[in-house]
């Protein structure tokens, strides 16, 4: 494809834009270079009469090409303050059936390390995305239960910056000190979701846990996932 400028043909300037460098890079003398599938935008501008022309560019996928099926959630959890520590892979499913770990090359520019927020980034080489979610909680934190998830990521994550009361994650209370007052139902699941492990109760009954802390003002959070039938997902959650 040739570009000229009717106003000066023998001296015509262009610049070159993509909107998608990960599926298509355009050089100075306005070469396109095809790297993965998918859609890119260009602008081609003159820089001597300043009107541009725009097209885009679709890169179709390679017969047999592989393509994630799953890419491993990335979440993570620090102190307000603190930068966490980026995961330097992931773990992949492809479309072929494989698995793999995989180099993430993230976007840190403007990226927030110590805050609650996200982090986007791609699978070295593609365009691929991943992201990672933050979750940074008060550098004074004293406890941090994950119920009936005696492996919980999040626990390990916030035990390594925090000086913890609670030496695991969760646990039933014995001779006064901290934990669940007696033993409650128990749903199992993946590990490092913490929203999926979890305890339950019947109708009517409470779920109650004792937590000795010294004299002082302190923050509670909680959260919760409901596991019931959508008929009865509006019965009332109260905290006391």
């Amino acid at each position: 494809m040739e570009f000229t400028n009717p106003a000066d043909p023998a001296n015509a300037a262009f610049d070159y834009f993509t909107s998608n460098p990960d599926v298509v890079t355009v050089d100075e003398n306005g070469e396109l270079t095809a790297h993965n599938p998918g859609d890119a935008f260009i602008r081609i501008r003159s820089l001597s009469a300043g009107n541009s022309s725009y097209m885009v560019v679709h890169v179709p996928k390679e017969e047999g090409m592989r393509e994630p099926v799953e890419i491993s959630s990335v979440s993570l959890t620090t102190a307000e303050g603190f930068d966490v520590l980026l995961p330097r892979t992931v773990d992949v499913t492809w479309s072929d059936g494989t698995a793999s770990a995989e180099e993430v090359e993230w976007d840190l520019e403007n990226a927030d390390l110590s805050h609650t927020g996200s982090v986007s980034g791609k699978l070295k080489g593609t365009s691929f995305a991943v992201k990672a979610q933050i979750t940074a909680h008060p550098a004074g934190m004293t406890y941090i239960i994950d119920c009936n998830n005696p492996n919980s990521p999040w626990y390990a994550q916030t035990d390594a910056y925090a000086d913890l009361y609670n030496e695991v994650p969760d646990k039933v209370a014995s001779d006064g000190t901290w934990g669940a007052l007696e033993e409650y139902g128990k749903q199992d699941g993946n590990a490092s979701d913490s929203y999926d492990p979890g305890i339950w109760a019947p109708d009517g009954h409470s779920i109650d846990y004792r937590l000795p802390l010294e004299d002082g003002k302190y923050h509670l959070e909680f959260a919760f996932k409901e596991w019931w039938p959508d008929s009865v997902k509006d019965r009332p959650m109260d905290i006391s």
